[in-house]
């Protein structure tokens, strides 16, 4: 315990900064609206962004030339409840000299004309949202890459804020098919599409046909993300919603569980486990209720593209214990499962899949599985406190300025939390970590299921083998030989790791009976190997083995 207790506790000096702000080891960002003006909820009004980063280590003032974008800007508010607190959030889109939408790279991101400025205030460790979206990240989804930075406001400083990658369909980020509205029949219309569980009107949304399996006099409805309700046309709204009913029809059958005529034939297994992981580590508040994204791409014309869940989002309600009558979310111990949400009454009811997807021992035990692999690595508590008290001494100057501007630590201000506020940012931290601790003791006693044959075994008992191809050595270090009785030339080998992602697509072009695959690139680890022949079956799998 007391090594534990040496682990969560990092200790600062506190002192009041003036706000007079000049400099600051964060990238500074100055917004300014012409003549002044108010930023409003909607429509976006015009303005100018100056970003100051002179690189890693190099300190930034705000007398420097803009350096990393410098031009004009649409800017409006953002958010509900936190738009409603004193530091605001804002969306903004970059714009060229005609005031038209610009791509542009941003502090190293991917070029993209919409971006976030999200508001600190509700979240006085500042890593709430960037913590998960960075596990997502390492789980191998796309999620919102983000960079800290202070900000100015028409001359005036605003503290700590989140410059944020938008959640939307781009080759860069949700790389999905673009749906336009002139695609509405065939494979066209099959993909891509965002849908989110959320707050909802008759005109962006739709009810469902099901209820909830463990709340049956609840009403559940989905709302349109991209194509946005204003765009996406009837034969595409047709589409999605029956997609969604022959994958809940499928979720509620008696035979929900079979892997060729139940869920399974609709949805991305894996996906909807790390998504669970990540908002049960956080016992994310919205995870499950609002906030809560889905996606599907377009058909391929061999096989049908299936619901994935994410990107994760939003979680300044999570990693909190929050007053909730005696419901999951106000429990001090770590314990409660926040898919559960349902009972507590929410704002936006949620479709409670997962209540039914957990009623599975398959996923139940895909979900052990996932879980024990990513607590060796990401979940170790390790990693995650590392991840943490690295931030916490990039950010240690900075947070002076901003709760010296705000004025709200150590008080009950954003979210109401059980627990007192903390009293400093040391002490918030200290708090965050042990919450953490707290929650993953609870879940590696209480996640259901089984880890095993987490390593794709099964595959080889699957599959007819073919004796006259050898894979060898095995374990192997750097490379890998491919030996067969008969050529090669027009096979094929793919290499993938225990989620079953493809690490090393290889084609087979030499005119002989052998080759060699340089494997040096793949992390120590079992992964399945599989040679298809020039037909595209399978004639050789096997477990291989990988040291360094």
């Amino acid at each position: 315990m007391k090594k534990i207790l040496l682990a969560l506790a990092t200790t600062f000096s506190i002192t009041v900064y003036s706000q007079v702000f000049t400099s600051s080891n964060l990238p500074i960002v100055i917004l300014t609206t012409n003549n002044n003006q108010a930023i409003l909820n909607e429509p976006k009004i015009n303005g100018t962004m100056k970003i100051i980063y002179n690189g890693p280590g190099v300190r930034n003032y705000v007398s420097d030339p803009a350096n990393n974008y410098n031009g004009n800007i649409g800017i409006e508010k953002r958010g509900a409840y936190s738009s409603s607190l004193p530091q605001k959030p804002y969306s903004i889109e970059l714009r060229d000299a005609q005031l038209l939408q610009k791509d542009t790279v941003i502090l190293g991101m991917d070029p993209e004309h919409d971006w976030l400025l999200i508001a600190n205030y509700n979240d006085k460790a500042f890593m709430r949202n960037t913590l998960p979206y960075k596990l997502s990240r390492k789980m191998d989804h796309w999620d919102a890459h983000s960079k800290f930075c202070e900000v100015t406001l028409n001359g005036n400083y605003q503290g700590i804020y989140l410059l944020m990658e938008s959640l939307k369909r781009d080759s860069n980020r949700v790389s999905i098919a673009d749906l336009d509205t002139n695609e509405n029949a065939g494979i066209d219309v099959t993909g891509g599409y965002i849908i989110k569980n959320d707050y909802w009107n008759a005109g962006n949304s739709w009810l469902s046909n099901f209820h909830p399996i463990d709340h049956l006099n609840y009403n559940v409805h989905l709302v349109y993300h991209q194509p946005n309700p204003l765009n996406i046309t009837t034969q595409q709204k047709t589409y999605i919603q029956t997609f969604i009913n022959d994958f809940e029809t499928a979720l509620y059958s008696p035979n929900f569980a079979d892997s060729l005529t139940g869920y399974q034939k609709y949805m991305d297994v894996n996906s909807f486990v790390d998504y669970l992981i990540i908002n049960e580590l956080a016992r994310n508040n919205d995870g499950f209720k609002k906030s809560s994204y889905f996606h599907k791409d377009k058909d391929k014309l061999t096989h049908i593209s299936k619901l994935k869940a994410g990107p994760v989002w939003d979680f300044d309600w999570a990693w909190k214990d929050i007053p909730s009558g005696g419901c999951i979310f106000d429990a001090t111990d770590g314990s409660g499962w926040a898919h559960h949400i349902n009972d507590c009454g929410p704002d936006v009811n949620s479709p409670g899949w997962f209540v039914r997807l957990l009623q599975d021992t398959n996923f139940q035990n895909v979900f052990r599985c996932h879980w024990e692999k990513y607590r060796t690595t990401i979940l170790d508590t390790n990693y995650l406190f590392s991840y943490i008290d690295s931030n916490v001494v990039y950010l240690n100057e900075a947070q002076q300025r901003h709760y010296a501007k705000w004025g709200h630590m150590g008080q009950a201000t954003g979210t109401p939390e059980v627990q007192p506020p903390a009293s400093s940012f040391a002490q918030e931290i200290y708090n965050w970590k042990a919450w953490i601790w707290r929650r993953i003791v609870w879940l590696d006693a209480n996640i259901p299921g089984h880890a095993v044959n987490c390593d794709f075994t099964a595959i080889a008992e699957q599959t007819n083998t073919n004796s006259n191809i050898n894979v060898f050595p095995n374990p192997a270090n750097n490379i890998l030989t491919i030996q067969s009785t008969s050529l090669l030339k027009n096979n094929r080998i793919e290499i993938v790791d225990i989620t079953g992602k493809v690490m090393i697509n290889y084609n087979f072009t030499n005119t002989s009976n052998s080759d060699k695959i340089d494997i040096s690139g793949l992390s120590e680890g079992i992964y399945i190997y599989i040679i298809y022949n020039n037909n595209n079956i399978v004639s050789k799998p096997g477990k291989l083995v990988v040291i360094h």
